[in-house]
């Protein structure tokens, strides 16, 4: 419980203290501090997204002081919904922080994508691809070219995944899970910048973190 408050405090107050480089260098710190733990965690157990949360939770204890000076006793807002409001995008500040120079993480966050393709490839089949391709013969609707392609994206079939995906977005532009399958498919290409677009595309519509996680992903891929 402790943890779990000096979280919320340090969420909405190091948001509302953006301008201030006092708040920056602290979340600098807090960066360093929560890849340095992940770093020394790798060489003695398997690191998982549960080692990331415990080491920024010991990382927020160490800093509890500096957390308190940074408090807006003066604002109109409780503390607990500055926290809900603005808890989120300081977490994912750091999560961003870490893709970029915590190697580590980065690498922890791409071996998870490569495990969420793994586990589709394992539930699909080429008779069940075969199966929707014979549905789509007969009475093509977007809802089955999805299927398809996400299946063919499964079996790294990327030219066929990105066809079926751009057939769902011209008859639904609004047809956000093929965008959001699509940019992935790009990724995989390596056309990063346009898949970089519609990934934003597609958070300005979801607001989901995983999102822009994908996006800073993508910044560093690129910029090697």
């Amino acid at each position: 419980m402790k943890t779990k408050l000096l979280k919320t405090l340090l969420l909405a107050t190091l948001i509302l203290n953006a301008a201030s480089g006092y708040g920056q260098e602290l979340k600098k710190q807090l960066s360093s501090d929560v890849c340095s733990c992940f770093t020394q965690a790798k060489g003695s157990s398997t690191l998982d997204f549960d080692t990331f949360q415990n080491c920024f939770g010991q990382s927020l204890i160490k800093y509890k002081d500096d957390i308190e000076k940074l408090i807006d006793i003066n604002s109109d807002i409780p503390e607990h919904e500055q926290g809900y409001r603005l808890g989120n995008q300081i977490y994912t500040e750091v999560q961003s922080d870490l893709i970029h120079n915590c190697d580590p993480f980065f690498s922890l966050i791409e071996e998870m994508r490569e495990a969420s393709i793994t586990s589709m490839r394992q539930q699909t089949s080429q008779q069940m691809i075969d199966s929707l391709s014979t549905l789509i013969a007969k009475h093509q609707t977007i809802d089955l070219l999805w299927q398809r392609g996400t299946k063919y994206f499964a079996f790294q079939d990327l030219e066929k995944a990105e066809m079926d995906l751009r057939e769902c977005i011209r008859l639904d532009p609004n047809y956000i899970q093929a965008d959001f399958f699509l940019a992935w498919v790009l990724e995989r290409k390596g056309e990063f910048l346009k898949a970089r677009e519609l990934y934003e595309k597609v958070y300005s519509v979801t607001n989901k973190q995983e999102i822009l996680l994908a996006i800073d992903i993508l910044k560093r891929k690129h910029k090697h």
